[in-house]
């Protein structure tokens, strides 16, 4: 009979494509993933996978049996998550996917405090990016993913999934302190037009964002610096003089050496989510994450670090 384990690890491979990478997703070793996979193929009389290279690709009696496993999978996680509603305390396991901010700034402060309210409720933690974790959601790989979108720029939600609102999370143009604005209440994006940015790469949704900021302007920024880490982006503005937008969640600054203004026309505003499936939402564990995540999200977004904004914004 196939089992969970051997479905997961075929799972695995097809969404990572090597078995080093599904294996540190799955939390196994290389060679267990390995054997489960030849476990799988010896009980369905198949090959399920074959290398490319130094990938690994399904087969197409693979794919089949990925595809319909999958769905399986999902319907067994919501299995155990219908008969947990008629428990009020919280347990078993959950997974979420969260952006690297939210990691830091909300995630990791709220399973601290789950840990203490919820003892019974595992939480597998995933880093990921936006859409890869609202696509693992889809797909059932995760029970549920907190995600961003920037307000009047925001990221579609299939309306397969359920969303609520943790906060906003308000963006400040971020400038060393020697810098000739650094004492500026409040700014626009024109007046930095000409600067030297680091902005997050092309085909994010921060990137989206930053091009937004400049639309009405009739051109953009012409020195940009596309870095994916906001702590690097840190250290351009530090070292080099860059301008960044960054927000107020999960990012620290030096008040000493780098400070917050406040932008407007547009002001750019973070909405974060918690999305989940349906056969999670509503759950004893779902009620118990969300509401941790809310308490924790109080007062993030009049949060600041670096040379506080002027209390007015």
């Amino acid at each position: 009979m196939i089992d969970a384990v051997e479905l997961r690890a075929l799972l695995a491979l097809e969404d990572h494509g090597t078995v080093a990478a599904a294996s540190g997703a799955l939390g196994y070793t290389p060679s267990a993933v390995s054997q489960q996979i030849k476990r799988l193929e010896q009980k369905v009389g198949r090959e399920l996978i074959h290398p490319v290279g130094r990938n690994v690709t399904l087969t197409a009696a693979g794919r089949a049996l990925a595809e319909q496993g999958r769905d399986l999978l999902t319907r067994w996680s919501d299995l155990e998550h219908a008969a947990g509603r008629f428990d009020d305390v919280p347990h078993g396991a959950v997974s979420i996917g969260a952006f690297p901010t939210a990691l830091r700034g909300l995630v990791i402060p709220a399973l601290r405090s789950l840990a203490s309210s919820a003892p019974d409720l595992r939480v597998h933690l995933r880093e990921l990016e936006i859409q890869t974790a609202i696509d693992a959601v889809l797909a059932g790989r995760l029970d549920a993913c907190i995600a961003h979108g920037w307000r009047g720029l925001a990221t579609p939600v299939p309306d397969d999934l359920r969303s609520d609102l943790l906060l906003g999370d308000r963006a400040d143009i971020v400038v060393a302190a020697d810098h000739p604005r650094a004492d500026s209440v409040t700014a626009v994006p024109s007046d930095f037009l000409d600067a030297t940015w680091a902005v997050q790469p092309v085909g994010t949704v921060c990137h989206a964002w930053f091009l937004h900021m400049f639309a009405g302007l009739g051109r953009v920024p012409r020195r940009v610096w596309e870095v994916g880490e906001y702590d690097t982006q840190v250290r351009l503005v530090d070292e080099l003089g860059a301008v960044a937008l960054l927000p107020r969640l999960g990012v620290t600054l030096d008040p000493a050496r780098l400070h917050r203004i406040p932008v407007h026309d547009p002001v750019p505003i973070r909405d974060v989510h918690l999305i989940a499936r349906p056969g999670f939402h509503g759950t004893p564990a779902h009620a118990a994450l969300l509401g941790t995540l809310l308490a924790t999200a109080t007062g993030h977004g009049d949060r600041h670090n670096g040379r506080p904004p002027h209390p007015s914004v």
